[in-house]
């Protein structure tokens, strides 16, 4: 979220995108995560959803670096189709591998907790972001953003995540 007000900020002050291009890179984008649900979704089926998180969220964290690092708009473009496909893997995984590993009894306090944690997160790390952007300039703070999602997505390489399988087991046959 650190990063999330500065996207826009890059593309036209440091990019000089237009609302022609804005509009595009948002159609792109969408487009593509509207086909990346579908596949992962898929794929999920077959190599799990810890599996996936741990695939995609280190992953999903070079994109600001990646527009950080970006000199023109088209490299931009490219990376928004990279970001949207993987943010698509993390999207489906990470929520359904938070709701497996919390005791059932206490899923009500937990899930409280998790959406605390996440609004206060969406509300103060923008202002942090802009701030850091004012301090020590655009690319920087996107490219700092990058480096610090990605030290976060390593913990699930390095700290995997272990949830017990969905779905039951069929009952020993007799006899």
């Amino acid at each position: 979220w650190t990063a999330s007000p500065l996207y826009i900020l890059y593309f036209v002050k440091t990019l000089k995108a237009d609302e022609s291009w804005l509009g595009l890179n948002g159609t792109v984008v969408s487009v593509t995560t509207i086909f990346a649900f579908m596949i992962w979704r898929k794929w999920m089926a077959h190599i799990g959803e810890p599996l996936t998180l741990k695939i995609t969220i280190p992953i999903y964290a070079i994109y600001p670096m990646l527009v950080g690092l970006s000199p023109n708009l088209t490299l931009v473009l490219v990376a928004g189709i990279f970001y949207a496909f993987f943010a698509a893997g993390v999207s489906l995984s990470h929520l359904n591998v938070l709701l497996r590993v919390i005791p059932d009894e206490k899923r009500p306090q937990y899930i409280a907790y998790y959406t605390a944690l996440m609004n206060a997160g969406a509300f103060v790390a923008p202002l942090i972001g802009v701030r850091l952007a004012d301090t020590i300039g655009l690319a920087p703070t996107l490219i700092g953003c990058g480096l610090l999602a990605g030290l976060g997505g390593l913990s699930f390489t390095l700290w995997p995540v272990r949830v017990p399988d969905p779905r039951p087991l069929p009952a020993p046959e007799e006899g």
